[in-house]
């Protein structure tokens, strides 16, 4: 910590919540379906609360809810730019539930398909550029691999709930302009990148690594000559590059050793084991270009779910054969 003044709040993102998280999956027993039961019920969740903030506006203030700090929502030039909360997470649980339909557990196909509808419109109305791309690659990665196995009955009135819901949102509610957002896109690609804000603090962060590259300069410090939040100075938007810089070559090291660990324990299990480590791909993936991983225990709860599985095959492992097919 080097009494650096984001000290303590370092210390309970990046220690407590974990170590909160390890000793819950020793305390904790539950199986597969449950933990698909939590993948299911946080998209539900969280569906319905995206859902909320961004109607609440155009219908008027519902009385009853005025009690939940919600933030508000703000439409810019046809673009929607709001503060819903846990976009982590639904970068981590779509993947989930699309993968997850390979699995024979997911026997309920309507409650399936609606809550990946749901969960799927939540992430349009989120209007989060990396979320949105990690969405349409894993859309593309499963339509490729499953297209022998889909239902053309089931997959086209899905599809076409989808496009409903699209066209909803867009021409009844006006709230997204096409061509508002495809020049967002392509200012992204094509911005110069002296004017980019994240090549900025990649080079700063990096050039600042390279004066204390072994163990960093540990957590909770920022730049002096480059701030990018004012309430919280050592915070930046590239997880990995704030890692690199305030761990060191020791800590990044450690960090994506446990991480390569834990995808692959995931992927050598079943298909369930295979959904939650695509979910786990898309987690980081996210997290690489927004501070997610390192903001706080909302962000960090995917997490859990992976360990919660990986301990419940620890233990079926564990087990005499007899006894699990008992």
């Amino acid at each position: 910590m080097n009494y650096n003044p984001g000290a303590s709040d370092a210390f309970r993102v990046e220690f407590l919540w974990y170590l909160f998280f390890f000793v819950f999956t020793l305390l904790v027993s539950i199986d597969e379906k449950t933990i698909i039961r939590m993948v299911f019920c946080s998209s539900f969740s969280l569906s319905v609360v995206g859902l909320y903030i961004v109607l609440n506006p155009v219908f008027g203030k519902l009385s009853f809810l005025r009690w939940i700090p919600f933030e508000s929502v703000q439409y810019v030039n046809g673009i929607i730019r709001t503060g819903l909360p846990n976009i982590a997470f639904i970068s981590f649980l779509f993947p989930i539930l699309l993968f997850i339909n390979t699995s024979e557990s997911t026997k309920n196909k309507f409650i399936y398909y609606m809550i990946i509808s749901m969960s799927f419109f939540f992430i349009l109305l989120a209007g989060r550029r990396i979320v949105q791309i990690i969405t349409a690659l894993f859309l593309i990665v499963y339509f490729f691999t499953n297209l022998k196995r889909m239902n053309l009955t089931i997959m086209v009135p899905v599809f076409f709930f989808l496009i409903v819901l699209l066209l909803f949102q867009t021409e009844l509610l006006f709230f997204i302009d096409f061509n508002s957002y495809y020049n967002l896109y392509i200012k992204t690609l094509i911005t110069d990148a002296a004017e980019d804000k994240r090549f900025v603090q990649m080079i700063e962060l990096f050039r600042n690594f390279a004066q204390n590259p072994i163990i960093g300069v540990g957590f909770g410090k920022g730049i002096s000559t480059h701030i990018a939040n004012l309430e919280k100075p050592w915070h930046y938007e590239l997880t990995y590059f704030l890692y690199l810089y305030q761990t060191g070559i020791v800590g990044i090291s450690i960090f994506f050793g446990l991480f390569i660990s834990l995808f692959k324990k995931l992927k050598r299990n079943g298909f369930v084991g295979k959904a939650i480590s695509m979910g786990l791909a898309g987690y980081l993936i996210a997290s690489g270009t927004n501070p997610y991983m390192s903001s706080g225990f909302d962000y960090k709860f995917p997490v859990i779910i992976c360990l919660l599985y990986i301990s419940y095959i620890s233990k079926i492992q564990s087990c005499p054969k007899s006894v699990v097919s008992g």
